[in-house]
């Protein structure tokens, strides 16, 4: 078994597990697992260029339980709360998504 195989089977298991890190939570009208990891914003120098953006929250979905990867400005409900996606990556089938509830924050360089 290749080392991504084993990864995506981990995380079904482990990361996206209701008992360990993720929560149910409704994104735009349908339940899905979400994990929410804050941490994140603050040790991850990548995304250092993101400091002076009022971001609010940092979450991780699986790619098959949304439609398409979010656009940068894109509105989401999430749990009945208005969210900006700010950046959103796909990794090894994760999308990793940094929201804030502002107004739709538009910055070339987000894009």
């Amino acid at each position: 078994m290749a080392l991504k195989d084993m990864i995506k089977k981990h995380i079904d298991m482990v990361f996206f597990n209701e008992g360990h890190f993720a929560d149910t939570m409704k994104v735009d009208g349908r339940d899905i697992l979400v994990v929410c990891d804050n941490d994140a914003l603050t040790k991850n120098t990548d995304l250092s260029l993101l400091a002076e953006t009022p971001l609010e929250c940092n979450i991780f979905v699986k790619a098959k339980d949304m439609a398409r990867l979010p656009l940068a400005n894109q509105e989401m409900n999430i749990n009945g709360r208005k969210w900006y996606v700010v950046k959103a990556w796909n990794n090894i089938g994760i999308y990793q998504i940094l929201l804030h509830q502002n107004t739709i924050y538009n910055r070339q360089d987000m894009n």
